[in-house]
C-alpha cells in the first residue's frame, strides 16, 4: 500500500509542474473520455511464478496473456476516473508435475496433467492526465475492485490407456484486486485513439477447504503489457 501512496504522490507532483510549464494547444483533442480494447503478455512476478517446491503458495505460473477493455473519463484537464474490465489466463510450469511426481512417486503407469489459472474482474479509481505533446496523453491510474478467480485443475491417468483415473474439482473464489500503471493515449483521429499500457496487478485469492483440506491462499502479482485501439468520445 506504502508503494501504491507513493506513486500517486510522485505522479500528482509531475502532473502540477506540468502543469505551470507546458502550454495549451488548440489542436489537442478535447474529447474527454475513451473506450479502448487491449491485450497483451501478462508475465507473472513474485510468489505466483516461483517453482520452489520448497516455497509455501509457489504458483508454478508461465508467461499468460491479457485482454482488457479500459475506460476513462477526464472529469478536469488533470483529473479523472478510470476503470478497466479484465481476463488473463496462465499455463502451469511443467516442474509442477515433475514436482508432484516426485512427491508422491507415481510410477510410469500413472500420469498427472493439470491446465491453467485464469482470472476476470473489473477495477475502478482514480486518474491523472498529462499533455505530453499534442494529442498525446500519459494517464497515471491506482484501481481496486472484484476477480474471481480459477485455480489448476489436477488430473490423474492412466499411462496406457489414457483413463482418467481421478480429477480435482474446478475451483473458483472471489478476491479483491489492485491494479497500478500508466497508459499512453494518441489521438490519431478526431474519434480515435491508439493505446499502449503497463499494469502491475496484485490480489491473494482464499479458496475454501473441506472438512479434510485446510484453505488455500494463492498470491498473485503480475505485470501487464498491453497495446490496443479504441474511441474517445
Amino acid at each position: 500500500m506504502k508503494k501504491i501512496t507513493l506513486f500517486i504522490i510522485a505522479a500528482l507532483i509531475t502532473n502540477y509542474l506540468l502543469a505551470q510549464n507546458t502550454p495549451s494547444s488548440s489542436t489537442i483533442n478535447k474529447n474527454k473520455a475513451f473506450l479502448v480494447l487491449s491485450a497483451g503478455p501478462s508475465i507473472p512476478v513474485g510468489i505466483f511464478s516461483s517453482t520452489d517446491i520448497n516455497k509455501t503458495g509457489a504458483g508454478y505460473a508461465n508467461l499468460g496473456y491479457n485482454v482488457n477493455l479500459n475506460a476513462g473519463y477526464e472529469i478536469t484537464d488533470r483529473f479523472g476516473i478510470s476503470g478497466t474490465f479484465f481476463y488473463s489466463r496462465y499455463n502451469v510450469n511443467q516442474k509442477l508435475i515433475n514436482n508432484l511426481n516426485s512427491m508422491f512417486s507415481i510410477s510410469n503407469t500413472y500420469s498427472f496433467e493439470t491446465d491453467h489459472w485464469q482470472y476476470g474482474g473489473i477495477v475502478l479509481g482514480p486518474m491523472t492526465t498529462i499533455n505530453v505533446m499534442d494529442n498525446i496523453k500519459v494517464d497515471f491510474k491506482a484501481m481496486a475492485g472484484f476477480a474471481r478467480v480459477n485455480s489448476p485443475r489436477i488430473k490423474i491417468s492412466d499411462a496406457v490407456t489414457g483413463e482418467v483415473l481421478a480429477t480435482s474439482e474446478d475451483r473458483w473464489t472471489d478476491a479483491f484486486a489492485l491494479q497500478v500503471g500508466s497508459n499512453l493515449r494518441y489521438n490519431f483521429a478526431s474519434r480515435y485513439c491508439a493505446f499502449v499500457n503497463v499494469d502491475y496487478g496484485f490480489m491473494k485469492p482464499k479458496w475454501k477447504g473441506s472438512a479434510t483440506e485446510e484453505d488455500f491462499i494463492q498470491e498473485v502479482g503480475v505485470l501487464d503489457f498491453n497495446i490496443g485501439i479504441g474511441t474517445t468520445f
